[in-house]
């Protein structure tokens, strides 16, 4: 079994009640592909540099996005560098039905598979945040991407330990396009 099939597998075992199919006209017409806005501004290999918010150590690490699938999809990839250990690889999609973004992620140190959604751009923000159906075990999670300018992002990692009314920040990060 491949990742890709394998993560396919978990999303579909999530267990949500699915909206109202649409007509044959409505999914002819609306194609489940990701904005050029997304897929061509992260394209590529991107460094970053930040710090834990927390303990204010150095953090550094990577991202690679793969578009895939003729645009409907692309494979992102994410590695912190030594002495730093998590990685996620994930799907990002489009919700065929919602018209939302999707981010399917399976990561390292028992992670797991979570589920993130996303409105797409707001001006230069981009926020996924994990659903509840399918999250990792200790808290809610949000990535907010920032475009700073053609080839720099700001990412920010967040999770609420109590459904969403609080927010904690757990790292920021500057990319750059390599």
């Amino acid at each position: 079994m491949t990742f890709l099939t394998a993560l396919m597998l978990i999303a579909q075992a999530t267990g949500q009640a699915a909206p109202p199919a649409p007509t044959v006209a409505q999914a002819a017409a609306e194609k489940p592909v990701l904005p050029q806005s997304i897929s061509s501004y992260f394209a590529g290999r991107w460094n970053g540099e930040g710090r834990f918010v927390r303990s204010g150590k150095a953090l550094q690490s990577t991202f690679e996005f793969e578009p895939r699938l003729g645009g409907e999809g692309m494979i992102v990839h994410h590695v912190e560098k030594q002495p730093a250990t998590f990685a996620y690889d994930a799907i990002l999609s489009v919700d065929s039905l919602s018209g939302e973004l999707v981010m399917l992620m399976a990561s390292n140190h028992k992670g797991g598979a979570r589920l993130f959604r996303s409105a797409g751009w707001n001006g230069d923000t981009l926020v996924f945040q994990s659903v509840p159906e399918l999250r990792s075990s200790f808290a809610l999670e949000r990535i907010t991407f920032v475009r700073e300018a053609a080839t720099r992002f700001k990412a920010t990692y967040e999770m609420s330990m109590d459904k969403g009314a609080t927010w904690r920040a757990g790292d920021e990060q500057v990319f750059t396009k390599a």
